[in-house]
């Protein structure tokens, strides 16, 4: 989770990126700060270029799978949140399913070279499906504490 505030210099085109309201951003320059790869929310980005400007903006935001996800921000003095529907989609669904397939794909591929026949491997099976499976709740906790941080 991190916070982002300073006037709002610049922003790329954005795209969608999935069948949900998000909007792809290649670059958002706030304050000193140049953020890459930015998904907003389809509200906070129409909030964004409404007021498009040298206005003041603080964003609140997550991780989306490899790329940073603003779940809150306060433009003008305003807040505007992410939808719950997209937030409880991303968060419950999406990232947990990103992670045990990701977990499932390297037990398949340990499998398949070979080595998850050895019973050698069997803890760091365990541990790291352990440790993955905590970096995927952190991660929605995460989230979730950047969304209601802002209220």
């Amino acid at each position: 989770m991190a916070i982002f505030q300073g006037l709002l210099k610049a922003m790329s085109s954005g795209y969608g990126v999935t069948r949900l309201p998000l909007i792809k951003r290649g670059a958002v320059e706030i304050g000193d700060k140049a953020l890459s790869n930015l998904i907003l929310p389809a509200a906070i980005d129409a909030r964004l270029e409404n007021d498009y400007g040298n206005q003041e903006v603080r964003l609140y935001t997550g991780r989306f799978i490899f790329n940073r996800l603003v779940m809150a921000a306060k433009v003008e003095g305003r807040s505007v949140f992410m939808g719950p529907i997209s937030a409880f989609m991303i968060n419950l669904i999406l990232i947990p399913l990103f992670f045990a397939s990701s977990f499932v794909v390297v037990i398949m591929a340990l499998f398949f070279a070979g080595l998850g026949e050895t019973n050698a491997l069997d803890p760091f099976i365990l541990y790291g499906g352990i440790g993955w499976a905590v970096l995927g709740l952190l991660r929605v906790v995460s989230n979730f504490k950047s969304l209601f941080m802002l209220g």
